[in-house]
């Protein structure tokens, strides 16, 4: 793993969100699927009648594959470096686990303090686990 940087971490804040969106869009299709699914359960005899039986198929089977492809594409570790993946963020994170301090989460996620006296008890308490950490 190379050296944990800035721009690592910003290209996995990237990477979440496509792999979120991707996800996403695989939980919404099946939701739509179950929702076709049921309207077809309740007109059954209807599209029986019709021929329909072939299109249900046709959408089942389209149904199918687009979810198997989308959980493929995250379940694998491409070593392509333009490819995304939650196989291979999870890989990354892994293999960089041991530099991540919390003077680099500081870096990431600094602390904004705040008026009032929880602010004031806020700062002098993460001053003190910073102090004892480092």
């Amino acid at each position: 793993m190379e050296k944990l940087t800035n721009r690592t971490f910003d290209t996995w804040k990237s990477w979440t969100e496509q792999i979120k969106g991707d996800l996403q869009n695989i939980a919404n299709y099946r939701q739509m699927y179950e929702y076709f699914f049921n309207m077809v359960k309740a007109n059954l005899e209807h599209i029986r009648e019709n021929d329909g039986i072939l299109f249900c198929d046709f959408v089942r089977g389209c149904y199918g594959v687009y979810a198997a492809t989308g959980i493929r594409r995250h379940a694998k570790i491409d070593k392509d470096k333009n490819s995304i993946s939650l196989m291979k963020l999870l890989d990354q994170l892994l293999k960089g686990a041991s530099q991540f301090t919390y003077q680099f989460y500081l870096r990431q996620f600094p602390i904004e303090m705040t008026t009032g006296n929880c602010g004031n008890l806020l700062s002098k308490t993460l001053v003190r686990i910073n102090r004892r950490f480092r």
